[in-house]
């Protein structure tokens, strides 16, 4: 079975690990001309190699994992589920995860579940469990120091905190 390039593979040498970019196939020999990619310079492409040097770079799609927000019912928080979708009156199609039962309900009547966040003086939200943090506990989060100004403010974005953070003692004067 022959091989196949053609301008703008990305190719490397069976004998290296550098990828290149095909730059030029001869029109009637099996030669290939290319340039590593981690080149930044205008320099002259390599001289004409055969093909057998060179192996295709197979480049795998990388999968996107979803995962469903989950919500709760706001009247019994041990009911949770995900929404999947709205129907023609605006009221959310609600599926119980427990059963797989599902819920025609507005959507005031379900909450979005987050982990327990707490906000710092930097405008930074981080996940911890309540008994860690209290307001104006200073923490030393890698090289930074950081005071805490709320609690519980599920934060749809944050950070994990640290195994490394550590909370500075303090007492009043």
């Amino acid at each position: 079975m022959s091989k196949h390039f053609f301008p703008g593979d990305i190719v490397h040498l069976k004998s290296g690990y550098a990828h290149s970019r095909v730059t030029h196939v001869h029109p009637l020999l099996p030669l290939l001309r290319c340039r590593y990619l981690s080149c930044t310079s205008m320099q002259e492409p390599s001289p004409y190699r055969s093909f057998d040097h060179f192996s295709h770079v197979i480049q795998e799609p990388v999968p996107t994992m979803y995962l469903p927000r989950i919500f709760a019912l706001k009247s019994d928080q041990t009911a949770i589920g995900t929404v999947l979708g709205h129907n023609s009156l605006g009221l959310a199609l609600f599926e119980l995860r427990a059963n797989l039962q599902v819920l025609i309900i507005p959507d005031s009547e379900i909450e979005e579940v987050r982990p327990f966040t707490f906000k710092t003086h930097r405008g930074e939200h981080f996940a911890a469990s309540p008994a860690q943090v209290t307001v104006n506990d200073i923490l030393i989060i890698g090289n930074t120091l950081h005071q805490v100004t709320q609690l519980d403010t599920r934060a749809p974005h944050y950070n994990p905190l640290p195994t490394s953070t550590r909370k500075i003692p303090t007492m009043e004067l």
